[in-house]
């Protein structure tokens, strides 16, 4: 059995001071005041609509999560325990619905990755992790059970599983007999801040954003190495106020009739001054999908032009919060959003309509890919 070794990883929660080794670390200096006026076109090439087959074989209950991985859409409907594999001409390929109580048979899913391999891992909510091939045949259960509190969230690279939990644990699996496996207390243990949706691979590396200081870490075996920082200067988050608002949400997480989220925390006079929901990155991008002054906010940083782009909706009126990054795009599809009374207008107005033609149809849903420049 592989041995566990637990680290006390502070620093992303924003609860320790600056090392001096962050001055070697690349830093990408915002104004969250200083708008833009973009338009999609400043940073995408071009806008799709898939319209998925539709027959026995692939009807989809909801959407719960996609990935697109080689040219593929891989569809998770937890209603049905089933991920769905779709080409981006909408053409069904296969799905896994191996859902029952026998060995190799999972009882739910709590959510998947794809490699750049086309290896699909499926997990469990209670530490399973069950793999397939590119073809959705099933090669491996590897069993995680009662390494953490709960298993939320997976991502895969080539030599490694990373699972994330609500709790603010990780726990890095190495694919290899003779690695250890290590979890890392990233974040405090409090549900409010999810910290989940705040990973993602690049160049076959984990890496993950911390929940007030905004650095961005590498995660692998000897450990995290910081990469990259956001510095939004007189905007960046206070660190008495952070610890007050960590001693705060740990005295209330007991509390039966707490029902607030941590939107309820940010903005003018609060304690927080901005939140980051979501991080991506590509070879030409690094964007950030925020919260401040009470509104949405995105961040878009140019690699190539050294440029920053910071606004709120683009001059189409989009608002990419209630999509999801994955390889080189955006991707749309219709879900319930929390946050009701904001304007969540997702897209341009000729694609809207397409939409609302759709909504007669009893055939699959439409999902809109914004394909980002190179």
């Amino acid at each position: 059995m592989k041995q566990i070794i637990f680290l006390l990883i502070f620093v992303l929660a924003g609860c320790s001071k600056k090392s001096s080794l962050d001055e070697n670390v690349p830093t990408i200096k915002i104004n969250l005041d200083q708008l833009s006026d973009v338009s999609l076109t400043e940073f995408t090439d071009s806008i799709g609509v898939v319209s998925l087959e539709t027959n026995d074989s692939c009807l989809i209950a909801s959407v719960f999560k996609i990935v697109k991985q080689n040219n593929l859409l891989y569809i998770l409907d937890q209603r049905q325990n089933t991920l769905f594999c779709f080409d981006l001409n909408g053409r069904y390929h296969f799905k896994i619905n191996d859902y029952g109580i026998g060995p190799d048979e999972y009882q739910a899913i709590e959510d998947f990755t794809v490699t750049e391999t086309g290896l699909i891992y499926l997990l469990e909510p209670w530490g399973n992790v069950y793999c397939y091939d590119k073809e959705g045949k099933l090669t491996q259960k590897i069993s995680l059970l009662e390494k953490l509190k709960s298993y939320n969230e997976i991502l895969a690279t080539d030599s490694a599983l990373v699972i994330f939990s609500l709790w603010g644990q990780v726990l890095y699996y190495p694919m290899g007999n003779d690695n250890k496996e290590k979890i890392y207390d990233l974040n405090p243990p409090m549900e409010i801040l999810c910290p989940l949706n705040r990973s993602y691979v690049y160049h076959n590396k984990v890496r993950t954003i911390s929940l007030f200081d905004s650095k961005v870490s590498e995660l692998s075996e000897e450990g995290l190495m910081t990469c990259c920082i956001w510095d939004f200067q007189r905007k960046n988050n206070d660190e008495g106020n952070v610890e007050k608002l960590i001693q705060f949400l740990v005295n209330e997480r007991t509390n039966s009739g707490f029902d607030k989220t941590i939107l309820d925390y940010v903005g003018s006079g609060k304690l927080l001054n901005q939140f980051v929901h979501k991080i991506f990155e590509n070879d030409r991008y690094m964007i950030l999908l925020m919260d401040y002054k009470d509104d949405f906010m995105h961040v878009i940083y140019d690699k190539k032009e050294k440029k920053n782009l910071v606004f709120k909706q683009t001059k189409e009126n989009t608002i990419l919060h209630t999509s999801v990054f994955t390889n080189d795009a955006f991707i749309y599809y219709e879900r319930p959003f929390i946050k009701s009374d904001r304007n969540l207008n997702c897209l341009p107005s000729d694609i809207l309509k397409k939409y609302e033609e759709k909504q007669e149809s009893e055939s699959n849903p439409l999902i809109t890919i914004f394909y980002l420049k190179n």
